[in-house]
């Protein structure tokens, strides 16, 4: 089900929902994200935004970073492209006009370079970066099939479950001091859906995080520990998902490169070997 298919059910509605009150027609881009950034700034928001971090660098964890370019569609104001930059990777900034790519170069500054597009028409040859982010991002399957085309290791994906106690609690008449301002909420099942559809794709790993309401995203020992939960099933309030291209490419390559360079690899302790002596002696000792 596509996001504006949701909206539209939640308008022919009777009661008046907390998470409908501003469509993103209705709200502008920039408007949108500088309530994010607000929001992302209280306490309550700093907690969620570490553990989509976490979730972020979890699925991305097999990906090699150093010398990797990542071009972060959507990027808005920069957080997460900031964020991808700090991870390791050669960031590349794309933003749907010019005053949302300010906000982005003016927290990135030289770390980054930038460009003005859409997702469903990105202005770059096949390949032309290792991988591409989309978060938050609308995100439907000509947006995923441009992101396959440019990206020549793999895609990741995120984006706010529409299956999860945080939709939920954001759409109740009470939840609205919790709500998450004007983020665009998903469901999983046309991610899928898109996925069978779409050839070359080797591996596929997904995990969710927060699964408690937005009243949960806090410190507390009790709460802390369920939110910081990564889940392979989608019932956190944040999910994402990696899509790894190509062959595999092995976790430890560090003998290969040593060879490849001319370097000896290093050798075993020399007291290793007296050891595994005195253990054979032992043994053999009636």
């Amino acid at each position: 089900m596509g996001t504006n298919a949701v909206y539209a059910k939640a308008s022919e509605k009777p009661i008046a929902l907390a998470f409908f009150t501003a469509l993103p027609h209705e709200t502008g881009m920039q408007e949108r994200e500088d309530a994010l950034s607000r929001w992302y700034a209280s306490p309550r928001g700093s907690f969620a935004l570490a553990q989509q971090k976490q979730l972020l660098q979890h699925v991305m964890s097999r990906w090699p970073r150093r010398g990797c370019s990542i071009l972060d569609v959507g990027c808005g104001t920069g957080l997460f492209s900031e964020f991808l930059w700090e991870s390791g990777f050669d960031v590349s900034c794309l933003a749907q006009d010019q005053a949302m790519l300010e906000g982005a170069q003016a927290r990135l500054g030289p770390k980054a370079s930038y460009q003005v597009g859409v997702a469903d028409h990105l202005p770059f040859d096949d390949h032309t970066f290792d991988y591409v982010a989309l978060l938050g991002e609308r995100l439907d399957a000509p947006a995923l099939e441009e992101a396959l085309r440019v990206a020549a290791r793999g895609v990741i994906l995120a984006f706010y479950n529409v299956c999860s106690l945080a939709w939920l609690a954001n759409a109740l008449p009470w939840g609205a001091s919790n709500c998450i301002p004007h983020v665009r909420w998903q469901g999983p099942g046309k991610f899928w859906r898109m996925l069978r559809r779409l050839p070359d794709i080797r591996r596929v790993r997904f995990s969710s995080v927060l699964p408690g309401p937005p009243c949960t995203w806090r410190n507390e020992k009790i709460y802390c520990f369920c939110n910081t939960l990564r889940l392979p099933l989608p019932v956190g309030a944040y999910a994402a998902l990696s899509i790894t291209l190509g062959p595999a490419l092995p976790l430890t390559a560090l003998p290969l490169r040593l060879r490849k360079s001319g370097l000896e690899e290093a050798s075993p302790h020399p007291l290793r070997d007296i050891y595994s002596e005195i253990r054979v002696t032992r043994r053999e000792q009636p």
